[in-house]
């Protein structure tokens, strides 16, 4: 069915408590109704959930900020600076980091391969057909939509590399980088595969991270829901997700007359990236 995306919501702060973002909330979602679109969700804030509920936009699910460190020692000294204390914390991250992923189960990963590419061929509507009957709330990842919108952007740079079984595709997963607070940050943009195929998910976020190491990042942040089939799998690969980085809510409003309740507000049926909201 045809979905829409509320991307940005904004009131001048003189004009706050004003009705306006009712206004604004009510006249989109006519306009959604008016071109037949039953659904529309977002990513909102936890300052808006409040406001949101109250106007019959419903609150799904907390989304996760997963971060991995690669370089604890520049972290640590850009928030602490380089005394001594900065370098004690620094080798105590290090040392937690090394027991960590030496603790961890690695997974047999045999007959894939991974490599670059600059345009999704016809495979990708191949495996999107044999994939999406798995995912209930999710893009339409076809060859038309992912290169539209991470390969033929002329004025954003997205790396984009396939996992394969021969000549099959079995996943891909999208990356770029940003810089924010003078660290250097890493994004797993958008990445997916069959939610059974647990080593191909795994083997995308070894070629993400082994990627990210090879240009110098710092750390890299993926977006996840909590039952997520790469949530577990994240946290097998030495992601965590720290409080205070949970940055807002996914939402969504709906048509009760085409899609249920039950269904919209289960977030096991939902399948979102951090490329969705971009």
């Amino acid at each position: 069915m045809k979905g829409s995306i509320a991307a940005d919501v904004a009131t001048h702060p003189e004009f706050r408590r004003c009705g306006i973002y009712k206004a604004l909330s009510e006249s989109s979602w006519k306009d959604a109704v008016r071109n037949q679109i039953p659904i529309s969700f977002g990513d909102a804030s936890k300052a808006l959930i409040s406001t949101a509920r109250r106007y019959g936009i419903l609150d799904v699910s907390t989304i996760a900020i997963m971060i991995k460190p690669l370089n604890p020692h520049r972290i640590v000294e850009k928030r602490f600076g380089k005394g001594f204390f900065a370098k004690t914390v620094s080798g105590g991250v290090e040392s937690t980091l090394k027991l960590l992923s030496i603790a961890k189960k690695k997974a047999r990963i045999t007959g894939l391969k991974a490599r670059r590419i600059v345009v999704f061929d016809d495979r990708i509507d191949v495996f999107w057909k044999r994939i999406s009957p798995f995912y209930g709330i999710c893009l339409v990842r076809n060859k038309e939509y992912l290169n539209w919108k991470y390969l033929e952007r002329p004025h954003l740079r997205f790396d984009a590399f396939l996992v394969e079984a021969g000549e099959r595709v079995l996943g891909y997963v999208v990356l770029s980088t940003t810089v924010e607070g003078g660290l250097k940050k890493g994004l797993i943009v958008d990445m997916m595969t069959h939610p059974a195929r647990k080593d191909a998910i795994y083997y995308l976020f070894s070629q993400a991270v082994d990627h990210f190491k090879r240009i110098g990042v710092d750390y890299v942040e993926c977006w996840t829901l909590r039952n997520s089939p790469c949530y577990k799998l994240l946290g097998s690969h030495g992601f965590f997700a720290p409080g205070l980085l949970v940055r807002s809510n996914l939402v969504a409003r709906f048509d009760s007359s085409k899609v249920s309740e039950e269904f919209i507000k289960d977030s096991r049926n939902w399948y979102i990236t951090l490329g969705d909201f971009q």
